[in-house]
This record gives C-alpha cells, sequence and structure tokens, in this order.
C-alpha cells in the first residue's frame, strides 16, 4: 500500500473478522486495488459519511457542543461504549463519549463481548432499517440476542433520517 493510501485512509472499525476503514475516495479505491492484488477480500461500502474517524471531527465537535446543553442522569439501561467496548454508568461519561464515538474507531468485538457479558438479549440499531449492525449481531455465535433497527421497530423503513442533514 502506498504512503498516499496510509495517509487518507484511517481505521474506523475492526473485529477478529474484518477491518473497517474510511477516507478519501482516490485513497480507498487504491487500497481495494492493493488488497485485491494481495489475494484479500475488499468490501465497499455505501455509508452517508466516513463515520468513526477523524473525517468526522467538524461533526463531533458540534455534536459535543449540543451535547453541553444536556443534562445527562446514570442510564437505566445498559449502554455500551462503541469506543472501550464498556459499560458507561456515569452521566459525564455518556456525553464524552457520544461525542468522541463519532471520530474514534469501533471496538466491536470488545463491545459485543460487554453486551454479551451484560445478558443482553435485544439490540436496538438506530439506523435507516438497511444498517449492517442487525445481520452481523444476529451472526454472533453463542448468544441468544435479536437486533432490530429502530426505524423497524417505529414502522419507518425507509423513511427514518430521511431529513438528516451532514454538512
Amino acid at each position: 500500500m502506498t504512503t498516499a493510501c496510509r495517509a487518507l485512509a484511517t481505521l474506523a472499525a475492526a473485529s477478529a473478522i474484518t477491518l473497517t476503514v474510511a477516507g478519501a475516495a482516490e485513497a480507498l479505491a487504491a487500497l481495494v486495488t492493493a488488497m485485491r492484488e494481495a489475494g484479500l477480500t475488499a468490501v465497499p461500502l455505501a455509508t452517508a459519511g466516513a463515520f468513526h474517524t477523524p473525517f468526522m471531527a467538524p461533526a463531533a465537535l458540534q455534536l459535543a457542543a449540543f451535547l453541553r446543553t444536556l443534562d445527562f442522569q446514570p442510564p437505566c439501561i445498559p449502554v455500551v461504549s462503541s469506543m472501550t467496548g464498556r459499560l458507561l454508568t456515569q452521566p459525564a461519561a455518556l456525553a464524552t463519549h457520544l461525542a468522541l464515538q463519532v471520530v474514534k474507531p469501533v471496538r466491536w468485538l470488545e463491545t459485543m463481548r460487554s453486551l454479551q457479558r451484560a445478558q443482553i438479549t435485544q439490540v436496538v440499531e438506530v439506523s435507516s432499517g438497511k444498517g449492517v449492525l442487525c445481520p452481523l449481531i444476529a451472526s454472533c455465535e453463542d448468544w441468544p440476542v435479536t437486533a432490530q433497527s429502530l426505524a423497524h421497530l417505529l414502522g419507518a423503513e425507509g423513511d427514518f433520517g430521511k431529513d438528516l442533514k451532514l454538512d
């Protein structure tokens, strides 16, 4: 992989079976080519943004400013940080982690293990209903868990978040 690829593509998530990167289109195309030439599988994902990477820093700053206006209380349901895979119980940690998770890689395996240790059996993905997490969660072996999108639960698949602006 060229230095340009390394400079323009950044880690978004990692698990035992996948690695997700985000970056400039040209850098990602070069990375996909290099991976395929090395005999690896590379699947470009259609996403609305380079989530969980430093490319989202402007959005993270806006989110952090908004979160400072809220009065967080201790959670009444388990909340797991996707940055650390650990349960969050302190109100101040919730706001911090919500803002930082926009720019930090997802610790998928650690997050799933934490949910499993907490004996969570119902997971809701906040997405348009076309999310990628529900199928991944459902494929976790030795964990009787049900995963659904919030859009599905609200009967709003395809419409949920349609007015969301990411600029």
